[in-house]
């Protein structure tokens, strides 16, 4: 390995998704924990003294020197505030997704980074994950024609069946669009370009749900925003058809298919980095393993039984090694204004029933190993989990 300083990062929000993200940041070289902070300090002092580092206060770690990157892993809800905060503290920033809730905030964020010389990314990253990188290049050789139109299906019966606390997936900022819709849009974008225009509809009961699953399991709370979304993504070189839906107690549906001039390509979840995919063509379909590749050697058991690639925090790897070289991370600051643009539009789009022109503009994500310094970060984003485990 060359030499490398790894990054001092303070993580602020310690919720579910953080543990993934401190696996990632124990184990690569590239980066150091420097301190953590949550709304709950007797939680934050149990996982500072547990990872052997600093409990802090938000406003203590915005305001430490030896910190360089701040990883907020806060609600949605929170993300236009600390984001700036965090900027405006002229700390480097990695954001879980979305980066605002409003495209105005978001560009925002991306003029304060600017003008401050900072480094800023956002999830999702798991298009940095070998099936999607494997499609991306599959497409671009030709393998299935022109593009010409393509399919998305999110489907699940409610985050109430597995989320301890899932009130805020129901409220605007937690939405369907907002939650799930960045994992889709980002997978476009990087296999068509930028998204050109949205058109959405949007249905639901809006009936009470009631929580499954954790301490409160059996308490009912208010749904207050619509809970499927039916969407279509117009891009320069084809449109989409996305549905996001918590309405689905089963179905039969791949997660993204693209349809061209000579063939299909059946894509795998967005939501992860590895799984199989499919090139259909008159003459016969054949099926491409990627769990060889970097980012899709699976690492993980779920709950369920199934064998999953899941290396989320390689995108966190991949701004400290922007941060120490002067790159533009592949998760980037461009492409993170263009989706919360899209997702807000599917939003107003379904409330309004009307199309929305997107003014937002950004480049395809560099290919994995299409710059030089790819090979440190293969060589840093280690794997957050360890096989045997078993997760959700």
């Amino acid at each position: 390995m060359r030499s490398f300083e790894p990054v001092r990062v303070g993580v602020i929000g310690l919720g579910d998704i953080s543990d993934v993200y401190l696996r990632m940041i124990a184990r690569s070289p590239a980066l150091s924990l420097a301190g953590v902070a949550s709304a709950r300090p007797d939680h934050s002092e149990a996982v500072a003294q547990r990872l052997g580092c600093m409990a802090l206060t938000q406003e203590t770690l915005l305001e430490n020197d030896d910190v360089e990157v701040i990883l907020d892993l806060t609600p949605t809800a929170a993300h236009d505030a600390l984001n700036e905060a965090i900027l405006r503290a002229g700390k480097h920033l990695y954001t879980e997704k979305p980066l605002a809730l409003t495209k105005e905030q978001a560009g925002r964020l991306g003029a304060l980074a600017r003008d401050g010389g900072l480094k800023a990314a956002s999830a999702p990253d798991t298009f940095f994950g070998a099936s999607h990188q494997k499609a991306r290049r599959l497409l671009d050789a030709g393998e299935i024609g022109a593009p010409v139109f393509g399919t998305a299906f999110m489907g699940n019966a409610g985050v109430e069946n597995f989320h301890p606390n899932p009130e805020a997936f129901y409220r605007y900022g937690g939405s369907p669009p907002f939650d799930m819709g960045p994992y889709y849009v980002v997978q476009w974008v990087n296999l068509l370009g930028p998204v050109r225009r949205v058109a959405a509809g949007s249905a639901g009961t809006g009936a009470p749900r009631a929580i499954k699953t954790g301490p409160r399991s059996g308490q009912s709370f208010v749904v207050e925003v619509p809970t499927t979304y039916n969407c279509i993504l117009d891009f320069d070189r084809a449109s989409v058809a996305l549905t996001l839906s918590l309405d689905v107690v089963a179905h039969g549906r791949r997660h993204m298919e693209l349809y061209g001039e000579t063939g299909l390509l059946g894509l795998s979840n967005p939501d992860f980095f590895g799984g199989e995919i499919i090139i259909s063509r008159s003459h016969g379909e054949q099926v491409i393993n990627v769990e060889d590749l970097p980012f899709g050697i699976p690492n993980r058991l779920t709950k369920s039984g199934r064998h999953v690639a899941d290396y989320r925090g390689a995108g966190l790897v991949d701004l400290a090694i922007a941060v120490r070289t002067g790159v533009e991370p592949r998760a980037s600051l461009d492409l993170a204004v263009h989706v919360v643009e899209v997702v807000e539009a599917m939003s107003q789009s379904a409330a309004m029933r009307q199309s929305i022109e997107i003014q937002s503009d950004c480049q395809r994500p560099i290919p994995i190993g299409a710059r030089n310094g790819d090979e440190l970060l293969l060589e840093l984003a280690a794997s957050p989990f360890d096989y045997e485990e078993n997760d959700r």
